[in-house]
This record gives structure tokens, C-alpha cells and sequence, in this order.
């Protein structure tokens, strides 16, 4: 909500995230979210190309440049087309960079960003720390004193959340 500049009722678990960051910019929003995210850990969360680019990047450059190869080189000797087509996937890679702005399927929705939040501790919380938790997330939404807040306490029964 704070990194987007999103109100609370725009942002659910089922929301998807091309939804809320914009493409046009997806690339820089996306990096700098996740090291928010994830307290600048370095994490492998990059976006995707498109489809058909990258379809494109890995499969049709390398094969011209296999078959190219191959016009110049006897055919025995084939195997020396293997080198143009890594050079031309590495640089195809390189230079369409700028273009990975799609999600990838495994973190789709806002709920698929779970992993990443819960690896800013990988201990394992007390009971108390859980409640001082909640108790600060009652306190924000209820607009309620943290007093009113009990171990005990049941969101709707007690503390008036309907």
C-alpha cells in the first residue's frame, strides 16, 4: 500500500499483481518493491519477456544463426554452430532486458508474495510476539486503544469488528 501509493480496499490476497504495478514502468517498481519486500535480501524474484519475445530470444535467433553457420561451414563440421547460437541467445538475452515486465505464473497474485515476506525472519515466533503483532494490526484498522486488545480477545465478538 505505502510503495504503491494504493488504498487498503484496492489490495486483496486474489489481487493480481500486473493489476497493481503498472507496466510501463513494472521493471523499476518491481525491483525496488521486492527489496523493500523482502529487506533487500537478494532474492530471485526478476519478472519475465513476454512470451512470443522470448520464444523468439531462445529459440528463432539461435537457430538462424545455427543455419547461417551452416552455409559457411561444411556440414561435417556442424557442431561449430552450436558457438554463433550462444553468442546470439547471450546477447539476445542481454539486450531485451528492458522488455521482462511480466509476472512470472508462480507469483501471479498479492498471496503468492507470502514466501517472500516470511523470509525477513526465518525464526520461529513466540506466542507474545504473534499477539503484539496482531495487537498493533487491531489497534491501525479498529482504530481501538492497545489496552482493548486482550490474548483472548475475538475480532468480531469483542473488539467490534463486523
Amino acid at each position: 500500500m505505502e510503495h504503491l501509493g494504493l488504498s487498503r480496499t484496492a489490495i486483496t490476497p486474489n489481487t493480481m499483481l500486473d493489476e497493481l504495478i503498472p507496466s510501463e514502468n513494472r521493471h523499476a517498481v518491481w525491483k525496488a518493491f521486492v527489496q523493500e519486500l523482502t529487506g533487500d535480501q537478494s532474492l530471485s524474484v526478476a519478472l519475465m519477456r513476454p512470451t512470443g519475445l522470448n520464444r523468439i530470444v531462445v529459440f528463432v535467433f539461435p537457430a538462424i544463426a545455427f543455419a547461417l553457420t551452416l552455409v559457411w561451414v561444411p556440414l561435417s563440421l556442424f557442431w561449430i554452430g552450436f558457438f554463433p547460437a550462444i553468442f546470439v541467445l547471450y546477447i539476445g538475452d542481454r539486450l531485451t532486458a528492458p522488455w521482462e515486465t511480466e509476472f512470472q505464473s508462480s507469483y501471479s497474485q498479492v498471496r503468492d508474495l507470502i514466501p517472500f515476506v516470511k523470509t525477513l525472519d526465518n525464526r520461529v515466533w513466540s506466542k507474545e510476539e504473534v499477539f503484539e503483532k496482531v495487537r498493533d494490526i487491531s489497534v491501525e484498522i479498529l482504530g481501538i486503544e492497545p489496552e482493548e486488545v486482550k490474548l483472548e480477545s475475538r475480532w468480531v465478538n469483542d473488539l467490534g469488528l463486523d
